[in-house]
């Protein structure tokens, strides 16, 4: 990647992307970040506000901007909201990137752009249907993706990034339980950490290795490939639990409140990435600590 050249940032105020913000503007490109509302770029004296799902707004952006490169993170990434408005989940996950590839094939085709998949995905050689709206709209998301790239000759590259966690304003399971033992730190709730099921394992990835990945995907990924990002190790839940408590020595309870279909996943397969020489470099305790100190400040502000 050259030194100055343009990449658009799209969901630029998210978890992931803000740490991408902050990479990519390290490296010295010029990084576009682009948000959904002026609320939220209110703070990017560089920022740009488009709605994905406004096929006008999108193709305008394009124009306007005219990137080399394009981290597409926007989108919707909880289970639990796609189940209250599964609509939304499908109307930016599938139709905002629609839009997108298809304003970058009209104005930019040469652009280089990473879309970001998700280690829930559905596998469609299996004669199941997706098992949430969440995971209905990764899976077309990808889909179209391949397509367009296949049959519009477009540089398109897909990123499947495990569970992503690390300091920030996240959704996640980690951060969600570091804010708890904050608050129980601070003797504002009773010392009890409830968990639905603890032998639900996961392979998490601290975000800012995740966001190191993108950058050799963008400079060295080849067209029309998938690539899994992840740690290739599985935790349950009382690991991190376990974990948190060396670290804390926060005397608090774990109660399993009730046993739910577990969300047992696979191994992601990291030999691609290795390939291209990387390796997550941030360890799993390394990330719950700065997920505390990151609580813990915003405790403080707050």
């Amino acid at each position: 990647m050259k030194k100055d050249a343009c990449i658009l940032i799209t969901g630029a105020n998210g978890f992931t992307g803000r740490h991408a913000y902050r990479y990519f503007s390290k490296l010295g490109l010029n990084v576009i970040p682009m948000f959904q509302t002026h609320t939220s770029a209110i703070h990017a004296t560089n920022g740009v506000v488009c709605n994905l799902t406004n096929k006008t707004e999108v193709r305008n952006l394009i124009k306007r901007t005219r990137p080399e490169y394009v981290l597409h993170l926007a989108g919707h990434n909880s289970v639990l909201e796609s189940w209250k408005n599964p609509l939304d989940s499908i109307e930016i996950n599938i139709i905002g990137t629609s839009y997108l590839l298809e304003a970058l094939r009209q104005i930019v085709p040469s652009c280089k752009t990473l879309i970001l998949g998700s280690a829930l995905q559905h596998d469609l050689t299996k004669k199941t249907i997706p098992p949430n709206p969440y995971s209905l709209s990764k899976t077309m998301q990808a889909l179209i993706a391949d397509a367009w790239g296949e049959l519009m000759d477009l540089n398109i590259i897909i990123a499947k990034p495990s569970n992503l966690i690390g300091p920030g304003n996240s959704t996640g399971i980690c951060s969600l339980i570091g804010k708890k033992l904050i608050d129980i730190e601070k003797q504002q709730c009773e010392p009890i950490i409830e968990i639905n099921n603890l032998q639900d394992t996961r392979d998490f990835l601290d975000v800012r290795d995740a966001v190191a990945a993108y950058h050799i995907l963008l400079r060295d990924g080849e067209t029309g490939k998938h690539y899994n990002i992840g740690s290739g190790i599985k935790r349950s839940l009382l690991e991190v639990l376990k974990v948190y408590k060396e670290i804390t020595r926060i005397d608090f309870q774990i109660q399993e409140t009730k046993k739910i279909k577990s969300n047992d996943q696979s191994i992601l397969e990291l030999h691609d990435m290795r390939r291209h020489g990387w390796d997550p470099k941030i360890p799993f305790t390394g990330s719950l600590k700065d997920i505390l100190d990151y609580m813990r400040m915003s405790a403080y502000i707050q």
